[in-house]
């Protein structure tokens, strides 16, 4: 790509020539996510793996997204917990299930097995704080979140998110576990992960 093919396709994105030579670490959630989506679409990928990609993106990023994930002609494999982009993004539904992958029919027999699940748990099991972080390599509330790698990062965070579900709204664990959890998503950058010129053939 010529740097006058760039620059257009920068303009053509809602990018205005002045800002073409700003850090991308200063972009917003939304302005990454469009230029995450002129990766996709100039680098021949055919297979992405979609981590909360809707993660602080305004409605017209999430539209935008969409739109474009409709006309991707790869494999796309995601993460979300906005029920509203699943439906309209994805045509096949796993869980894990006793260890395993499943596929079920549908977005709502998903949800109908996470609400059973839930209920099926008892207070007297529900993880404190203090047990969750136990449990990890280092000690979360102390952990220096730049320095960890990104699998630790997403091992806390899921870990942290899991023990946030089963807390009551207002609890002191709970205000504890969602900033935690605000915290991880801030250091887990980008949501949306692109192997750049991965193809995968049959």
């Amino acid at each position: 790509m010529t740097p006058q093919q760039a620059h257009t396709t920068l303009v053509s994105a809602g990018f205005s020539y002045e800002r073409h030579q700003d850090i991308i670490a200063l972009l917003s959630g939304g302005e990454r996510a469009r230029l995450q989506l002129l990766a996709i679409n100039k680098a021949g990928t055919n297979f992405l793996v979609l981590d909360e990609p809707t993660n602080h993106l305004d409605v017209e990023g999430i539209e935008r997204l969409e739109q474009e994930l409709a006309v991707f002609e790869g494999t796309v494999v995601l993460v979300s917990h906005d029920r509203r982009f699943i439906e309209n993004v994805a045509n096949r539904f796993f869980l894990i299930k006793d260890s395993q992958l499943q596929e079920v029919s549908g977005i709502d027999v998903y949800y109908s097995y996470l609400q059973d699940y839930l209920l099926r748990t008892s207070s007297s099991q529900l993880a404190s704080l203090d047990d969750v972080c136990s449990t990890l390599k280092v000690p979360l509330l102390q952990a220096d979140l730049t320095l960890l790698s990104d699998d630790d990062l997403y091992q806390y965070y899921f870990e942290i998110e899991e023990a946030l579900h089963q807390k009551t709204s207002g609890t002191k664990d709970y205000k504890r576990l969602a900033k935690k959890l605000e915290e991880l998503e801030q250091q887990i950058d980008g949501r949306l992960h692109i192997h750049q010129n991965l193809r995968i053939d049959k």
